[in-house]
């Protein structure tokens, strides 16, 4: 069925839609700080994603003023998706080899790798949780979304 918002403009409509989205990503985004679970970056991580994807659809459809001022913020939420997922990726990886360890006879040499590996991506893990922090006081600022705020 069809909605009585699609009789409405769609510069009245659609900014409604990215609201949504940035407040469901910010709920979470906030929230975290370094001691935060791994797996409560991965949701942020969604969130963003999803926040990027309506930004890209909607924007548009706002005018060329608006969609200027949603790019800097589609650049923002590509940025921490990206960065979200080089650490869900070491996380990954942290478990596969700790699952390989678990399941694979181990030498010594083959310990003292798995130890290395396991290092490193730890070490990416946490160069990402704190550069999370700084791209997520650029993107959590009030002009990120003046193209959707509320009038």
């Amino acid at each position: 069925p069809i909605r009585d918002e699609a009789q409405a403009p769609c510069n009245a409509v659609l900014p409604a839609l990215a609201r949504a989205s940035w407040r469901h990503l910010a709920k979470r985004g906030r929230k975290l700080d370094p001691s935060s679970p791994d797996e409560d970056f991965h949701e942020v991580r969604k969130r963003a994603k999803r926040a990027r994807y309506v930004a890209e659809l909607v924007s548009p459809a706002l005018g060329k003023a608006k969609e200027e001022k949603a790019r800097r913020f589609i650049e923002l939420t590509t940025g921490l998706q990206d960065l979200l997922g080089e650490h869900q990726d070491a996380m990954v990886e942290i478990d596969e080899i700790e699952r390989l360890r678990k399941t694979v006879p181990t030498t010594d040499s083959l310990s003292d790798a798995a130890d290395r590996m396991i290092k490193r991506q730890r070490e990416v893990a946490d160069r990402t949780k704190k550069k999370y922090f700084r791209l997520w006081k650029k993107l959590d600022r009030k002009k990120m979304r003046d193209w959707f705020a509320k009038r």
